[in-house]
Formats: C-alpha cells, structure tokens, sequence
C-alpha cells in the first residue's frame, strides 16, 4: 500500500512565494554592481571576477524563476489530483 502524501493548503504557495521574493531581492542588488572598476593593475581581473558575479546571480535570478513557476505548476496539479481523488472515491463524481 502507498503512502498519503498530505500537503497543508497553502504550503506550496508559501514555497513559491519565498522562491520569488529571494529572485526579486537578488535582482534589487543588480543596481549597486558598479559599472566600472578603478583597481590599477588588478583592473582587468576584477572586473572579470565581477562579470562572473553578476553573470551567475543571473542564473540564479534565472534559475528562481523556473522553480517558482514549476512549484505553481505542481501546486495546481497536486490539488487537481486530490479533486479527482475525492470525486472517484465519493461515488458522486463530484468532490466531498
């Protein structure tokens, strides 16, 4: 026999909505890379570094994005399921 999966209403949500708020402070720092650097001889590496930087934090912002809208997703087809669960096991075709 299977094992119940139970997810309180609302956790998905609460899932997705972190995974948003953390991409839009991510992007809120994007103002304060500087746009030039001034670090004499080491000039060209910082600024590569920094390009890294700000290249991965787009990712990252890039990657939040994904995951949020993969937990909505899953979210709405969690409880989809469960809808049809419930219809299917109440004999009335309809939810309990």
């Amino acid at each position: 026999m299977g094992r119940e999966l139970a997810i309180p209403p609302g956790t998905l949500e609460i899932v997705r909505s972190n995974l948003s708020t953390a991409r839009e402070r991510l992007e809120e720092t994007a103002s304060s890379a500087p746009s030039a650097i001034d670090g004499g001889e080491l000039t060209s590496m910082l600024t590569s570094m920094l390009s890294r930087v700000v290249g991965s934090s787009a990712t990252v912002s890039d990657s939040l994005l994904a995951v949020s809208a993969q937990v909505a997703e899953v979210d709405a087809a969690f409880w989809e399921l469960d809808a049809d669960v419930a219809r299917t096991y109440s004999g009335t075709g309809h939810p309990r």
